[in-house]
């Protein structure tokens, strides 16, 4: 249960850094290819692109689906604070916590063949730029 709930903090962050960026001038459109749009669509592209060829048994996939889930509730929980008047900068740290909280949390899910196919994934990530949004 700790970690659903560490993963789940991860999500938000992924979330809030989108919704951060888009605050500050960026962000295109709420769908397509584009930043902004729904915490929990851009989160699900995210989780999609680490988990490309892994193919998750029914007890995986409600697991990081809790764990997402409870990502994108931190998360929104994070854009209220920023728009709040929240500072930037300790937020932007949390994000990151929680980030990488929620990919562990979610790879701590997996077989290790399904791990090293996350790892492959993750280091074939396209890049992205500071304020764009991901990781």
């Amino acid at each position: 249960m700790r970690s659903v709930i560490r993963t789940g903090m991860a999500v938000l962050a992924l979330l809030a850094a989108a919704s951060g960026a888009e605050a500050q001038g960026g962000g295109g459109g709420g769908t397509g290819g584009g930043r902004g749009g729904d915490p929990a669509q851009m989160l699900q592209r995210q989780v999609d692109l680490r988990m490309a060829g892994i193919t998750l048994d029914a007890k995986q996939k409600t697991t990081v689906d809790s764990l997402s889930k409870v990502m994108v509730e931190a998360q929104a929980k994070m854009m209220a604070d920023m728009q709040a008047g929240g500072d930037r900068q300790a937020m932007g740290a949390k994000r990151m916590e929680l980030n990488t909280k929620f990919y562990a949390d979610v790879k701590a899910v997996l077989t290790p063949e399904q791990q090293a196919k996350f790892d492959e994934n993750v280091k074939n990530l396209p890049p992205q730029g500071r304020g764009r949004g991901g990781l």
